[in-house]
């Protein structure tokens, strides 16, 4: 089943998370802030959540130095 079209939030208490290296979290209406936490993920290299434009806020500093990161199609500060 797919997420896409859905309208969904990032939680954020994220610490079952911290084993994953690569995040796709691209075009399944994600809105709201991006939680902190999602940028104290020990093992995260590449984040991917473009195409979800109801992402609103500032991009947590943490997240801009991942090798690879993904927003566009995003309307974030």
């Amino acid at each position: 089943k797919s997420l896409h079209h859905n309208r969904l939030t990032l939680p954020e208490d994220l610490r079952e998370l911290a084993p994953l290296a690569e995040v796709d979290l691209s075009g399944i209406g994600l809105y709201g802030a991006i939680p902190a936490a999602m940028a104290h993920l020990p093992n995260l290299t590449k984040l991917n959540l473009s195409n979800n434009p109801g992402l609103s806020g500032p991009v947590p500093p943490a997240l801009l130095l991942l090798p690879h990161l993904s927003l566009s199609g995003c309307k974030l500060c």
